[in-house]
């Protein structure tokens, strides 16, 4: 492969031969050298290495002619080619040997990249092997929601790299990066470049990825176990275009990449999901069998994660504190299934390992019964989110609601129909509101209480601060002026449910 000027100059380096000389901008156009001898056709774009005794030659030449020359070769005045000299004297033989091997060095990571192109290739083993080429450091790609596509083998390995990978460093980090001005103007840049590590405590050497002039991927190699070198830039936006035509090619094949079992399970929401049995032996395939207990949640995403594209993340984060949990955007929320049975753990302790995340991203979720099996996998989505809606009405300073707690609230949203709960609640009950307004009587709070107390009439008295007598008095009156009867079970039920339809429209 091509190397620029500043390339050639860094890995000489790193291997310890001392160069001078100023070197041109940027651009990869240097192949391999040959010797120059007085007589060559010098070539606008060319490497030439200068034996013993050969004079510099006397022509302007061009910036983009580069001789790599012992101390004490001096150019012409007037010569524009660039000129790199070595620290010490060295036989001209040595110098062609060692910038030789700097070209093998590029030339077997150039034939890595296209291996990786191949069926045998992987993402992972490219960045494993590109981490010499970026001074040591680990690399990483990344889709432009932040899930973690890749990384390299050594930042499993290493301690202080596995930080690193941390569900909830990377959470906090993709949290703080949607509010930086600088990291939204990165999304656009077309070339290399440097991100500040006032945020992850470390530099990041960067490329995006385009797909069809929208954002996608990001390369990303942090600067933790070496230095950045000048020169890194141009070699990182050359593997760029090996990433890209990769996860073009591959990973849109791959099933897997994007995770069959969110598929499935949006299918199966949708009714697309095919026959019960062969819907069953597909999840199954995943470890989802249809007598494992499962749950199913639904988040209310925040409107910046919608407008900053970070659902898929959230998803991924939520995959990572629940185990054997399958998270994906569905309508306008996430929806999430979580094999109980596999998970291992109570619904308690599930919800336990994630409220801290819901707090600190400010999404609310709501939880259906647990279920066996996948006949209802739709109805039991839709209890999730009636918990969720219901939920949010009845305690909106919760963070996490479930079914069981919030049914009975939804119910009564529902039950109504298109008249307004008004309409259905029984007349008795107004009677009473009207009686107590015009004579400062407290006839409707004490049937409510009678029946929330189950018609125990000594706990009822006692609530309300009156005699016995009193109640059975305040009793009386209340059947004379509705004609109540609370023998009936169905009048107290349509009582209750009255009661609680005047809550919600007086709320």
């Amino acid at each position: 492969m091509k190397i620029s000027p500043q390339i050639l100059k860094m890995r000489l380096e790193t291997w310890g031969f001392g160069l001078s000389g100023n070197v041109p901008g940027r651009g990869m156009y240097l192949g391999r050298p040959v010797f120059y001898t007085e007589t060559e056709n010098e070539e606008e774009e060319r490497l030439y290495i200068l034996p013993g005794g050969t004079r510099l030659p006397d022509r302007a030449g061009t910036k983009r002619q580069v001789f790599v020359t012992g101390p004490d070769a001096e150019p012409p005045s007037g010569a524009k080619y660039t000129i790199l000299r070595f620290s010490s004297l060295q036989d001209s033989c040595k110098m062609m040997n060692a910038v030789q091997r700097v070209f093998d060095f590029y030339d077997a990571w150039e034939e890595a990249l296209y291996r990786s192109l191949d069926d045998e290739g992987d993402l992972q083993t490219l960045l494993d092997e590109s981490m010499e080429v970026f001074g040591g450091n680990p690399l990483t790609v990344s889709t432009a929601d932040f899930f973690l596509l890749a990384h390299s083998s050594v930042m499993d390995e290493k301690e202080e790299l596995r930080e690193l990978l941390d569900p909830n460093n990377l959470f906090e980090f993709c949290t703080a990066f949607k509010q930086d001005e600088e990291y939204n103007k990165a999304r656009t840049l077309q070339h290399a470049f440097y991100y500040p590590g006032y945020i992850t405590g470390y530099r990041n050497l960067c490329v995006n990825i385009f797909d069809h002039g929208i954002y996608t991927y990001r390369i990303a190699i942090p600067e933790t176990l070496g230095s950045f070198q000048p020169g890194m830039q141009e070699l990182l936006e050359f593997m760029a275009g090996f990433v890209a035509k990769y996860l073009k090619y591959r990973y849109r094949k791959n099933s897997a990449f994007f995770t069959t079992l969110h598929q499935l399970l949006v299918a199966a929401l949708k009714g697309e999901s095919g026959r019960d049995e062969q819907r069953d032996r597909r999840l199954q395939e995943y470890g989802w069998s249809p007598r494992h207990s499962y749950i199913c949640l639904d988040f209310k995403t925040a409107m910046l994660d919608q407008q900053n594209l970070t659902v898929n993340f959230i998803c991924r984060h939520i995959e990572a504190l629940i185990p054997n949990s399958c998270a994906f955007p569905y309508e306008e929320d996430i929806v999430a299934f979580v094999n109980l049975t596999r998970f291992g753990k109570t619904v308690d302790e599930m919800f336990r390992s994630i409220i801290i995340f819901l707090r600190d991203s400010y999404l609310k979720v709501g939880a259906s019964r647990c279920f066996t099996g996948f006949e209802e996998l739709g109805n039991y989505y839709l209890q999730a989110k009636a918990a969720l809606e219901a939920g949010n009405e009845q305690a909106p300073y919760q963070w996490s609601h479930r079914f069981e707690d919030a049914a009975l609230g939804y119910m009564l949203r529902h039950c109504t129909g298109k008249l307004p709960p008004r309409l259905w609640i029984s007349e008795k009950l107004g009677i009473l509101k009207e009686h107590d307004r015009e004579h400062r009587t407290e006839f409707y709070r004490t049937l409510k209480l009678f029946l929330e107390n189950n018609l125990n009439t000594v706990r009822t008295a006692k609530e309300l601060y009156i005699h016995r007598s009193t109640f059975l008095y305040r009793m009386e009156r209340i059947k004379e002026m509705t004609g109540v009867d609370l023998d009936n079970r169905d009048q107290r039920l349509y009582l209750m449910i009255s009661f609680r339809l005047m809550e919600l429209e007086e709320s």
